[in-house]
């Protein structure tokens, strides 16, 4: 038999035991979140260090040009 919720066997829950589950699916969904952050920010760190390197060098170079190369 299915119980539908509503049946006086069934004991409703506390506030108490709302709040834990509720705390349990937002742990949950952190975790989720987290994962997926972990996985992802790695691969866009070194992409934001390669970006900045690139720029740093054409800096470098444009001042080694402008200052030293040219009278």
């Amino acid at each position: 038999m299915v119980s539908d919720g509503n049946s006086p066997d069934v004991p409703e829950q506390t506030i108490g035991q709302r709040v834990l589950n509720g705390l349990d699916r937002l742990q949950t969904a952190y975790n989720d979140i987290e994962n997926r952050a972990h996985g992802v920010l790695p691969t866009i760190s070194r992409g934001l260090e390669l970006v900045l390197a690139v720029a740093l060098f054409v800096g470098l170079g444009y001042w080694l040009y402008t200052f030293l190369l040219v009278p």
